[in-house]
């Protein structure tokens, strides 16, 4: 009988001997070791039924590995983890047959060969110390499976706030039409010079904010980035606080505003030059120092300055306001000349305000002296009724004052010129109170003297603004109003003027 060999179920059989016909053969397979009788075999190998064959399936282990990456900032660890692979084969069933080649079938394993503990202390061996993410390290070797993690966070410091700095200047140079509070558009103004007053704030800048210090993986303290500063530099006419964080003028005029790196330099000059004419492609000027204008001022045009004023060309049906003071050196035609200040117009209020407010005190030291008395008499009368009686017998001067006063006041107004909102109050008060049947509704005196009050801010004000003595040189004048706090003095033989001062 003819050998054979079969493999079944991962085992090798062998059928026939020697003394019946040719024994059967196989070849092993590389991946398993074939021992026959005790004796491995290699090559092709001749097989009875009498034999003892046993199999030993190679193993092939490849160790698991671990990788740390620290980053550079120290602030992340990365565990790459390899586990550990088992390979180890099996026979491939084969039918009977007198010589077969054997095949194996290879199958592969795998596990983590550590603990949490063991990987807790290959972090620290490596210096890592603090931010141990020790749940994330269970959880991942409890899947069985490769792969990288996070397996360390420091604390990365604060980040800092910066200094913040706002300029509270909205620079003119655009040469576009200013825009009125009711919404119309004033072509003669193009907002061609920024000008300030003296104590404007130019800018300020919140403090900074110091970040938090950070912690390594190492466990050494990280300091946080320094938060950026920016200095304010105070150039001529300036000042910066004491604690660095604003900056105001000290005097009038064209504020600058540069940059340079972090620093924030700031000036003011003085004076604005104007080397040209005034007129409707340059638009009207407004400035709170000094101008000098090097031409002429067209009609329609205005010049109005806190300083003051200097004009080489001639200015014809214009505006002229110097707070320091106006010299024109060309001729002056249908013009209006004022200097002294937005108050220039006001010095003729001020003999009828000394008049008026004086008697008015009077007036109402009568009145509450009768109120009182009919008091004390059983009998009472309003200040209304006390101050009717009083005006019409003993303080006649008033009701033409009131007028007078209210009068003035509204010419005044309807040349769009400035005023006291005191004196504007006062005025209104009494011309209701002194010109109409008012007064007789007057229960208490309170309202009087709420007018005198007024009656004394827009006196002491007028004193105040005629105290500034400001001078018009005028080369020639010609049929123009001309207003000054001092003097006005004019060249021209056919000059025809109005002026006060």
């Amino acid at each position: 009988m003819q050998g054979q060999v079969w493999v079944k179920g991962g085992r090798l059989y062998a059928e026939g001997s020697p003394e019946n016909g040719e024994p059967a053969t196989v070849i092993p397979a590389p991946e398993i070791i074939l021992l026959v009788n005790g004796r491995e075999c290699a090559g092709s190998t001749a097989l009875t039924s009498r034999d003892e064959i046993m199999l030993l399936p190679r193993v092939v282990s490849k160790p698991g590995g671990l990788v740390l990456e620290i980053s550079r900032d120290r602030m992340q660890a990365w565990l790459e983890v390899t586990p550990e692979v088992k390979t180890s084969y099996s026979l491939i069933d084969h039918s009977p047959a007198k010589h077969i080649e054997l095949k194996s079938n290879p199958e592969v394993s795998t596990s983590m060969p550590w603990t949490v503990q063991e990987v807790l202390n290959f972090l620290r061996e490596k210096g890592i110390i603090y931010g141990i993410i020790e749940e994330s390290i269970s959880v991942f070797l409890g899947r069985g499976q490769g792969g990288r993690f996070l397996a360390a966070q420091g604390t990365p410091p604060g980040i800092p706030v910066d200094e913040y700095v706002e300029v509270l200047l909205k620079i003119a140079g655009k040469g576009l039409p200013a825009v009125r509070t009711d919404g119309s558009v004033d072509f003669k103004d193009l907002q061609i010079y920024t000008s300030v007053g003296q104590g404007t704030l130019l800018a300020i800048k919140s403090e900074s904010i110091p970040g938090q210090d950070g912690m390594a993986l190492t466990g050494e303290t990280v300091p946080p980035p320094k938060p950026k500063k920016f200095p304010f530099q105070a150039g001529s006419n300036t000042e910066v606080s004491a604690d660095g964080l604003s900056v105001r003028t000290a005097m009038s005029g064209r504020p600058i505003v540069r940059r340079d790196g972090d620093t924030y330099r700031f000036e003011i000059v003085p004076v604005l030059e104007h080397d040209a004419d005034v007129n409707l492609k340059s638009g009207s000027i407004g400035f709170s120092g000094d101008v000098r204008v090097r031409g002429a001022v067209a009609e329609g045009m205005a010049v109005h300055a806190d300083g003051q004023i200097e004009i080489s060309g001639s200015v014809s049906g214009a505006v002229i306001t110097g707070g320091r003071g106006v010299v024109v050196k060309g001729n002056v035609f249908s013009s209006e000349i004022r200097a002294g200040g937005k108050g220039a117009h006001l010095a003729k209020y001020q003999l009828l305000l000394n008049e008026l407010t004086t008697e008015y005190e009077l007036a109402l030291v009568s009145c509450n002296q009768l109120v009182q008395s009919s008091l004390a008499g059983g009998r009472s009368i309003t200040a209304g009724q006390a101050l009717m009686v009083l005006v019409d017998h003993r303080f006649k001067g008033i009701r033409p004052r009131v007028s007078q006063l209210r009068d003035m006041v509204s010419i005044t107004k309807k040349a769009g010129l400035w005023l006291p909102e005191s004196l504007e109050r006062a005025s209104g008060f009494l011309a209701k109170v002194f010109l109409s049947i008012e007064m007789v509704s007057l229960e208490t005196i309170r309202p009087l003297i709420i007018a005198l009050t007024d009656l004394r801010t827009a006196k002491s004000e007028l004193m105040t603004l005629s105290g500034r003595r400001s001078d018009i040189v005028l080369a020639a004048v010609t049929n123009s109003l001309v207003e000054a706090t001092g003097q006005a003095a004019w060249f021209s033989q056919k000059a025809t003027l109005r002026w006060s001062r």
